[in-house]
């Protein structure tokens, strides 16, 4: 699917400017990547329609006074999940996208953690995981101005809910720069040959996607194959079409 994303999805892109390039300036990532994710988001979020405003209310009702607790213990619930079954994180059921849509809708009601709200649609659990290793990695600083939240989740929550830029910006780049290192990792030698473009697409594909459906993909390449050789799948190609009018958000002229 090549389509253009659409100019009200670019023009919130315009809004996060700032909160982009501040973004990307300090956690030395790319600035287009953090639109693109965003950007994607968005354009998913678009197509959804009608089922995407119920799945908002749906959300919101859940949400609804929730508190930091309330919070940390829907993580440890998630985290518990995980450890037990770790293809939880991974919705694919094999009997088409109805099925995967409603085992879907039961595990967020099940596990409030597994919301993604807001619009980087970022999953509460994943939000929390991030802003915890944040902290290890950032013991005496605090770069993006977001150790705010770690007494408070249900602000995180309302923030990312209500599309502050500047949290939405700082979690978003926490993310592309995992994926950067991940693929720095895994793909080294083709990492670094790689056009800043081409390395973009894999990581809105990661981000699009999620961390436990990619990393469980490389498993079944290494374990099959014994090599990992990653393309950008739809998100990812989309990507590569909308590039140039992302950056043109993020710099215009």
């Amino acid at each position: 699917d090549e389509r253009r994303y659409d100019e009200r999805d670019l023009k919130t892109i315009r809004d996060y400017r700032q909160s982009i390039l501040s973004t990307a300036q300090k956690m030395g990532v790319s600035e287009t990547a953090i639109g693109g994710c965003i950007a994607e988001e968005l354009d998913d979020a678009r197509r959804r329609g009608l089922l995407e405003d119920a799945q908002y209310f749906f959300k919101s009702r859940i949400l609804a006074g929730k508190t930091h607790e309330d919070f940390a213990a829907d993580y440890d619930a998630w985290e518990r999940e995980l450890a037990r079954n770790p293809a939880a994180g991974d919705p694919r059921t094999g009997w088409g996208p109805l099925v995967d849509l409603a085992v879907t809708g039961v595990t967020k009601a099940r596990f409030p953690a597994t919301m993604d709200i807001g619009h980087g649609k970022i999953r509460l659990h994943t939000a929390i995981r991030m802003l915890r290793e944040y902290n290890q990695r950032y013991p005496d600083s605090d770069p993006l101005s977001i150790k705010k939240y770690n007494k408070a989740y249900d602000q995180l929550a309302r923030d990312l809910e209500s599309a502050s830029a500047p949290t939405t910006a700082a979690l978003v780049g926490l993310m592309v720069q995992e994926a950067t290192r991940w693929f720095e990792s895994k793909i080294p030698e083709r990492w670094a040959g790689m056009a800043q473009e081409d390395r973009d697409a894999l990581i809105v594909e990661y981000y699009n996607q999620g961390r436990e459906r990619i990393r469980a993909r490389y498993d079944e390449d290494m374990k099959q194959d014994g090599y990992y050789s990653p393309e950008p799948g739809e998100s990812g190609k989309r990507h590569r079409v909308n590039a140039g009018f992302v950056r043109q958000q993020i710099h215009p002229l």
